[in-house]
């Protein structure tokens, strides 16, 4: 999963970049991958409370991980800036129940105050920008003692270094380290559960 973002040389915006991504997105991940996402989940993750924001979603690798661990009748929500990730996610998915699909940016979630009991940040926090106005706005939309996780399967520098060697859009999708995310999400009042930062993994798990 780490070498899924191919390289383009040409500048263009981050909705272009990922649209362009979508039509390949799914077929680098490897049995592995998701072998390791279901032991994270399991092991390191507390019980998912729906309903869940899957905040930059694209083609939704995480759902059949969130159909094992989450609990409630509510949806997931699969939001994502880039629509044809978005189409492709419904396509790989369309017998997945309680999905809803919602093009928008996670700087300004449409959705009202305190409405997901989880949001999920897999292989995106990197890509936000204003990375503390999405901080406040998933602080926002998440419910009192609501979860918030952060993952990516490799850690700070491994990933930062991977997209200034991709560049064009991505350049600059710098994940700050651990422990600087972790007193962000302090500072926002966020308590943090668990923290770790390697070679292989990124994971950050806050409550409100």
């Amino acid at each position: 999963m780490k070498d899924r973002i191919k390289n383009s040389t040409s500048e263009i915006s981050h909705g272009q970049f990922f649209d362009q991504q979508a039509t390949t997105w799914h077929d680098d991940i490897r049995s592995g991958d998701l072998e390791r996402l279901y032991q994270i989940f399991l092991d390191k993750i507390p019980e998912l409370k729906m309903p869940i924001l899957d905040a930059g979603s694209g083609t939704g690798i995480l759902l059949p991980i969130l159909s094992k661990f989450s609990t409630g009748v509510f949806p997931v929500y699969e939001v994502d800036l880039s629509l044809n990730m978005l189409i492709k996610n419904r396509e790989y998915h369309r017998y997945q129940l309680s999905v809803e699909y919602i093009q928008a940016n996670v700087r300004d979630i449409p959705f009202k105050p305190d409405y997901f009991h989880t949001i999920i940040s897999f292989a995106s926090f990197a890509h936000f920008h204003s990375k503390e106005r999405v901080i406040q706005e998933f602080w926002r939309v998440l419910s009192p003692g609501g979860l918030l996780v952060i993952l990516h399967l490799m850690g700070h520098d491994s990933l930062n270094s991977m997209h200034n060697r991709v560049g064009s859009a991505v350049k600059n999708d710098l994940l700050p380290s651990v422990n600087r995310l972790s007193a962000m999400l302090e500072f926002k009042n966020f308590s943090i559960l668990h923290k770790e930062d390697n070679d292989d993994i990124f994971l950050l798990v806050a409550r409100k």
